[in-house]
């Protein structure tokens, strides 16, 4: 058994290196400026520059930061380097275009060999845990993501799995702390809010529920705190999943869109009164294929 595991560990060193070598190659390589030249790029300059005040307007410009707070904070770092070094992504010579792309991507690449490394950590079966590792490390639609979109989405995977793995294995404040702080990344995650809540009432007590629910919006408080001071405004997070619903409306296109249309109905009769399908015409979705209306929203 020894042996066995002692192998699977070299296997799974060799995939994590080989992965990380070969993205990072990608991430360099591969200029394509789509989302990354409006938003994390900007968004990392902003956090590095003016931190707390990154969701004011006249210092984010145009790129208005719209997301929760955690991940334009991870971007400090990498924002720092780009204004110390005066990097670019879209002037420059290559070495210092490759530079760039590198470390705006690098944030992604990072959350992805971290999510491969817990489920390889957790799993009893070295077997098993080679298999699902290399299901995020190997994923070509992971390295697509992070390595050659740049995204941070693999960042929303590591939540989910770390989170929902303790609290299947009934350690509920490591959960919910590592819940909470899914809620600060991305603003998709405050969909799993009732998946997350009905699994602590189908096997907590509900005193130790409400404690649990305190010690998510606890954290989530202190990490909006210094925004919301900076702001004046104690309605900052409102204000940010708001115009979540409306700039990123076309994540749900031909879907079901019930919860922007729960929180914009407005959108619906918009949107309804362009579309030119039928299941836009049934949904009350997005009116143009996915593929022209996201790349002329986001380009």
């Amino acid at each position: 058994m020894e042996r066995k595991k002692t192998h699977a560990n070299a296997i799974f060193i060799m995939m994590l290196f080989s992965a990380i070598i070969i993205e990072s190659v990608c991430a360099a390589v591969f200029w394509g400026k789509l989302d990354i030249l409006t938003y994390n790029f900007p968004w990392a300059q902003i956090s590095a520059h003016q931190w707390a005040g990154m969701y004011r307007p006249q210092f984010a410009g145009t790129y208005q930061v719209n997301y929760p707070p955690l991940m334009p904070t991870l971007l400090w770092p990498v924002g720092k380097l780009i204004n110390h070094f005066g990097l670019s992504i879209s002037a420059g010579s290559s070495l210092r275009l490759a530079t760039s792309f590198l470390l705006i991507k690098g944030l992604g690449m990072l959350f992805q060999w971290l999510t491969a490394g817990f489920i390889y950590w957790k799993s009893k079966r070295p077997v098993w845990g080679l298999l699902l590792s290399g299901l995020i490390l190997l994923n070509p639609s992971m390295w697509f993501n992070a390595a050659f979109w740049g995204q941070l989405d693999s960042a929303l995977i590591f939540f989910i799995v770390v989170s929902f793995y303790y609290l299947k294995q009934e350690r509920y404040y490591v959960a919910s702390i590592w819940f909470a702080l899914g809620c600060l990344t991305k603003l998709q995650f405050i969909y799993l809010v009732p998946i997350f809540g009905l699994e602590l009432l189908s096997h907590v007590k509900w005193q130790k529920v409400l404690k649990l629910v305190g010690t998510i919006i606890g954290i989530n408080l202190v990490g909006w705190l210094p925004f919301m001071i900076n702001m004046k405004t104690i309605f900052l997070p409102l204000k940010v999943f708001g115009s979540g619903t409306t700039q990123y409306a076309d994540i749900v296109e031909n879907g079901f869109n019930f919860w922007a249309g729960a929180l914009k109905a407005r959108i619906w009769n918009k949107q309804l009164r362009t579309t030119d399908h039928l299941v836009g015409w049934l949904t009350g979705s997005l009116s143009n294929p996915v593929d022209s209306q996201f790349y002329s929203v986001r380009s």
